[in-house]
């Protein structure tokens, strides 16, 4: 078994179980030393090389962003009726720039709200209200948690969003690595390609070297080979 040291690929986290098992699976499944063949395949090489990865990356962060400059411009007209407020999400979620026309009814939507929320923090402060100042307040208020609740579950939604096109964007990774991986093998002649990070699952394995042919090369950085032989990663570097 020959160990050599190489640095670890920043997405392994992503592939590292399966492989890990396929492992276990193959070397326990073998009557006998069939001269299994290991190697590294740099998934973040992979990364690097495939720019499309990288775009959608930035388009997902850049959806992010404008979802979230959405919500933020939502709280300056939390003192609007539910209707306003709709209108009010209708036309920030327009392409920009705006029309002339909807930059002004935003203008004066916000007006009404600024007006409001004047009112409302004129009439909290007021230790002596009025029972129709009570009332008056009583209704800003009811009408500003409503509003505050609205930009909550649509930001929730936001969120769940986000959360689908993430799984999106990895399943199209998946598929990248999981053909680079295949292509991988058949040009070297291997039969399990294993990225670096799969080493620290193999560590846990009790007595993980007999899991493996005398043929298997494992090539660990100095943090996973410590893990492997259960030494510190400066007696590692000594050796």
């Amino acid at each position: 078994m020959q160990l050599h040291t190489c640095r670890l690929s920043r997405l392994a986290m992503l592939v590292m179980f399966v492989i890990a098992t396929a492992l276990a699976a193959q070397a326990q499944e073998a009557a006998a030393p069939q001269g299994l063949r290991v190697a590294v395949v740099s998934l973040a090489r992979i990364e690097r090389e495939y720019t499309t990865l990288k775009a959608q990356e930035a388009s997902l962060g850049q959806w992010l962003r404008e979802r979230r400059s959405l919500h933020e411009e939502l709280a300056n007209y939390v003192f609007l009726s539910s209707e306003a407020f709709q209108e009010v999400v209708s036309i920030i979620q327009k392409p920009r720039p705006l029309s002339e026309q909807d930059q002004a009814r935003l203008e004066e939507l916000r007006a009404i709200s600024d007006e409001k929320d004047r009112r409302y923090s004129e009439l909290r402060a007021k230790a002596d209200r009025t029972p129709a100042e009570n009332e008056e307040f009583a209704s800003l208020q009811e009408i500003y948690e409503a509003r505050l609740n609205d930009i909550n579950q649509s930001w929730k939604q936001s969120m769940s969003e986000l959360d689908d096109r993430r799984q999106t964007a990895v399943a199209g990774l998946m598929a990248t690595v999981q053909e680079a991986i295949k292509a991988e093998a058949q040009a070297g002649g291997y039969n399990l390609v294993l990225d670096a990070d799969a080493l620290n699952i193999l560590a846990r394995i009790p007595n993980w070297w007999h899991q493996l042919t005398s043929e298997a090369i494992l090539t660990p950085h100095p943090g996973e080979m410590a893990r492997l032989v259960g030494i510190s990663v400066a007696e590692v570097q000594q050796d």
